[in-house]
């Protein structure tokens, strides 16, 4: 019988509490999450991947089916391009990078300014100051505020500017903790 703790399964035996703990705290490759990558070509068959989506399935890992030459032919083409090519059934590194995000229980905060818009991933259950952090280690220990508004409520207002006029844009403390999506502006000192 495996044993859970979390997202982590420790084969085919069983574990008290404090030998969990050792197992969590000795950071073995063999209690770390698993995703599979598969590679296949676009169009095969799905009935060759069986029995490697089973085994996936069987360690309780997460899987990703790709067609790795077409995402590097992909790489060469313009955006536009891309959308075309690409089939209806797969997403590949998209579906790679939400896996490994979801595996790893990331999201992504953001920052923006006039030269450019950054996504920063920082675990789930982050704070506003551990965010801040993830940019430079002097806006965690700095930390003040943060000034926070939702991706969505940011393009539907035009700019910060607006947003800050219709009232979207929120000041949190150094309790908050950060959702997916949200653009932050930490203000430090």
């Amino acid at each position: 019988m495996q044993q859970k703790v979390g997202e982590y399964v420790y084969g085919e035996a069983e574990f008290d509490e404090k030998e969990q703990e050792i197992y969590r705290r000795l950071g073995l490759l063999s209690t770390k999450p698993m995703l599979f990558v598969f590679n296949t070509k676009t169009g095969d068959k799905p009935e060759a991947l069986v029995d490697a989506v089973n085994y996936a399935k069987d360690k309780n890992a997460h899987y990703v089916v790709l067609d790795a030459a077409q995402e590097a032919e992909m790489s060469e083409m313009e955006e536009g391009e891309k959308v075309d090519f690409r089939s209806d059934e797969t997403h590949g590194l998209y579906d790679l990078i939400t896996a490994g995000y979801k595996l790893l229980d990331l999201i992504t905060f953001l920052t923006t300014g006039e030269k450019e818009t950054r996504g920063w991933p920082v675990h789930r259950g982050a704070t506003a100051p551990e965010a801040a952090g993830r940019i430079h280690s002097d806006f965690e220990e700095k930390f003040i505020r943060a000034e926070v508004i939702e991706w969505q409520e940011l393009l539907e207002a035009g700019s910060r500017k607006v947003a800050r006029e219709n009232g979207l844009i929120r000041t949190e403390g150094s309790e908050y903790v950060v959702e997916d999506g949200d653009v932050i502006e930490f203000l430090h000192g």
